[in-house]
Parts: C-alpha cells; sequence; structure tokens
C-alpha cells in the first residue's frame, strides 16, 4: 500500500533506510524514511503513534542537559538569530506575550530582555528542567514560568517559537492546531526544524518527519496560515582540510578559551563562523526556519 504525505498527501513512493540504530527496548524502532515526491518532505516507517512518542519523551531516555561552554554559546547564538528574524514582523510599540515551545536553556528569554521589545510574560515549553534552570540567571525583567508540555500553557500569545521540536511528532497538524488556539489573531510564530537531516548526519534518531519549505508550504495551505518566510539556512562545518575549516576549528578553540578569558572573546561571533548562519537558501543548508503569520479574522 502506498503511504501518504502528512504535508501535502502525496505519495511517500521513494524509500531509504533510517540512519541510525533504533531498536533498543525502550526506543522506537524505526527502519525506513519514506519520501514524497510532490513536497520533498518525510516520514519515518514503521509511523508512530503519538503516545507511544509521549511515552518515550516522558521515560528521561532522551532529555539532557548539555551545559558546555561551546554548547551554551552555540545556543546563545541560535537564540540571537531567531529573534532578529522575527523582528521585521513584531510591532515594538506593542506589549508582547511570548511562548518558548522547546526553549532549552532559555537563551530567547535573555535576547528578548536586550531587544527593547515590551514584553509582558514569557512562557518556556521545556521538560529538561536542568536546561531551563539556566534562564534564571538571566534575572528576566518580565514574568517568566515554564512547564513541561503545550497543553499547559495559557492563551493568549503574540509570539510563538517553535525550535528543533516539530521533527518529533506523530502528525504536525495538531502541534500547530494547538499553537494556533493559545495564539492571538495576528501572532507569529516562528519554527526551526533540520533540513532533511537525513542528508547529512548518520544518526537522525529519534526524527519521525522531515520537512523541506514545500513541506511546510503546504501545511501553511491547509491550515489557511500566511506564511512570511520559509527559507534554508546555516551550513555544515567545512572538512578540516580546507582553509574555512581550519578558521572553524580555530574558532571553537577560541570559544572554549572564552570560558577562562572572559566575554571580550565574544563566542557568540565564532559560533556564526562555525555554522555560517547567513548562507541562505543552499541546497546544502542543514535547516528550516518557517516564520508564519495567525490569520487575523480567525474565530
Amino acid at each position: 500500500m502506498v503511504q501518504k504525505c502528512p504535508f501535502c498527501l502525496g505519495n511517500l513512493s521513494t524509500s531509504i533506510p533510517y540512519p541510525g540504530q533504533t531498536d533498543t527496548v525502550r526506543r522506537p524502532a524505526f527502519r525506513q524514511i519514506g519520501i514524497c515526491d510532490c513536497c520533498g518532505g518525510g516520514q519515518a516507517f514503521p509511523a508512530p503513534l503519538q503516545q507511544d512518542l509521549d511515552r518515550f519523551y516522558s521515560g528521561g531516555e532522551y532529555w539532557h542537559a548539555a551545559g558546555s561552554h561551546s554548547q551554551l554559546a552555540h545556543a546563545a547564538s541560535q537564540a540571537q538569530i531567531r529573534l532578529t528574524a522575527c523582528l521585521p514582523y513584531l510591532d515594538s510599540n506593542m506589549p508582547m506575550s511570548v511562548a518558548d515551545v522547546g526553549a532549552g536553556h532559555g537563551f530567547i528569554g535573555r535576547e528578548l530582555a536586550r531587544s527593547g521589545l515590551i514584553i509582558s510574560r514569557y512562557d518556556c515549553v521545556e521538560p529538561d528542567e536542568a536546561a531551563i534552570a539556566h534562564a534564571t540567571t538571566f534575572r528576566l525583567p518580565f514574568p517568566f514560568r515554564n512547564v513541561s508540555t503545550i497543553e499547559e500553557l495559557e492563551s493568549g500569545f503574540n509570539l510563538f517559537f517553535l525550535n528543533q521540536v516539530i521533527e518529533h511528532v506523530a502528525d504536525p497538524l495538531p502541534l500547530l492546531e494547538q499553537i494556533i488556539s493559545r495564539a492571538r489573531p495576528g501572532a507569529i510564530v516562528y519554527v526551526e526544524t533540520p533540513n532533511s537531516d537525513y542528508n547529512f548526519k548518520s544518526d537522525v534518531f529519534p526524527h519521525t518527519l522531515f520537512y523541506s519549505p514545500r513541506a511546510f508550504e503546504f501545511l501553511g495551505n491547509r491550515l489557511s496560515l500566511e506564511t512570511l518566510r520559509c527559507e534554508k539556512f546555516g551550513l555544515w562545518p567545512a572538512p578540516r582540510h580546507t582553509l574555512h575549516g581550519l578558521l572553524q576549528r580555530l574558532a571553537s578553540r577560541a570559544v572554549m578559551a572564552s570560558s577562562w578569558l572572559g566575554p571580550s572573546l565574544a563566542p557568540d561571533s565564532f559560533d556564526r563562523l562555525i555554522w555560517r548562519y547567513n548562507s541562505i537558501g543552499l541546497s546544502s543548508c542543514i535547516w528550516l526556519r518557517w516564520i508564519f503569520r495567525i490569520p487575523g479574522n480567525r474565530v
């Protein structure tokens, strides 16, 4: 039987082996990735049920705090780039309530505090309590709280961040509908996910869905969303034997050195040299960002 694409409902006519070992007792056992011949999106098979994924994530095997200096610099740099991408679509004169789904260490909160935007509240969804505890060190000048699931979020948000989450679910539509139901009309939503990472990773576990710009286009149309921006960005670090690879290795060491030399080395800047976030639209880009607006006339 031909499987249907979860994004455009086309045929998943191409099948490739699922990169990575997934057949342990407590892990979902993915064998193949079906790729759509219409939108280029993909789905892991055997297709999981959402309750099985919820059970896996709630068991604590996947969640872990990544707190090395280089990882924190990477997270801080990513947060700055995510908020910067949203700024052209935000009204700086309007008080804003923000929900950060997949908040990690909460660096979005720090960037919001630095941005000059009027923030009325900052709510996070982050099951890793060790990671989100880092956000308390920022002394944010607005109300901040963390919950474990989207269902625990209240409503009325102007701005959503959905970072590295949408590839972990069984079906993207219920997740996006949950976001829409908790947003104000006209709210901005930033979604970030790997760009079909089976093309450049040897292990993509536990990713269940694989996105393309066309896949996001179809999702937006199905939900009557206004797409503001949808693009590939960022590059995998260059090979060690190249000049750029050498510069990236030096940048990585500078990030580590800044842990004892102080903030003057600007580790965020070195992180950008490593990951080349300003590379946009290339076939080799490793991330996707989709920014959309919630319809202003929804009931």
